[in-house]
């Protein structure tokens, strides 16, 4: 898959842009409010804006801002953290803003973990997904990623214990006739507003998650 460098950060619907100190209030908005305050990285802390600064960046080896390319729109939030030059591996998270763009932030996704297998030669990238997110990812498990581990009663949340899945996506899926390709070669299909807003944890496109891929806090 030879790719130039704009196509490796986007394409005819979108592109990925670094995060810029302009985008914090945004970030810190989406991050201690709404749906993802209990859910997302401080799930329920308020921290001061130092130390969220602090927090969005340390141990971050790459992130950027999915946007539409029809109006400029910041529609998702990608990054890759604890990232281990030696052994060829990372963790990502992402985070969909709505604004009836699922399809994108999928499309978006895609980009990004081919971004990471071909820029930064990772061989395997990780996501943590605590049990009550495990939902949405069950289509792309074994289509597109592998869970590899379990770890019992590891988040607190909504008043019990869930477990954490690990999910590895590996770089194999970047052969031409592998899942990624396929991805990557599908045009966005439109999803209704009302589906986003009524089920913003639920949607799923060609069995990548377009939502969250969730993060504890503190882990980097």
């Amino acid at each position: 898959m030879d790719q130039d460098d704009a196509a490796l950060l986007g394409g005819r619907h979108l592109y990925l842009r670094p995060v810029m100190p302009g985008d914090y209030g945004l970030l810190q908005a989406m991050e201690t409010a709404g749906p993802y305050a209990t859910r997302w990285r401080y799930r329920g802390e308020t921290p001061s804006p130092d130390r969220w600064v602090q927090t969005l960046w340390g141990g971050v080896w790459a992130q950027y801002l999915i946007v539409r390319r029809a109006d400029d729109q910041p529609i998702g939030f990608v990054f890759a953290y604890r990232a281990s030059q030696l052994d060829r591996h990372c963790y990502f998270a992402a985070l969909s803003f709505g604004l009836d763009a699922g399809p994108l932030v999928t499309l978006g996704i895609a980009i990004f973990l081919n971004y990471l297998f071909t820029v930064g030669a990772f061989r395997v990238v990780y996501a943590e997904v605590p049990e009550y997110n495990m939902p949405q990812f069950a289509s792309a498990v074994d289509r597109y990623c592998q869970t590899e581990g379990r770890l019992k009663d590891y988040v607190f949340w909504n008043g019990r214990y869930w477990d954490m899945h690990i999910l590895a996506f590996r770089s194999e899926m970047r052969r031409p006739d592998g899942p990624l390709a396929y991805a990557l070669s599908q045009p966005p299909t439109p999803v209704s507003t009302a589906a986003s807003v009524q089920r913003p944890d639920d949607e799923i496109s060609d069995g990548i998650p377009q939502r969250l891929v969730f993060r504890p806090k503190g882990v980097r």
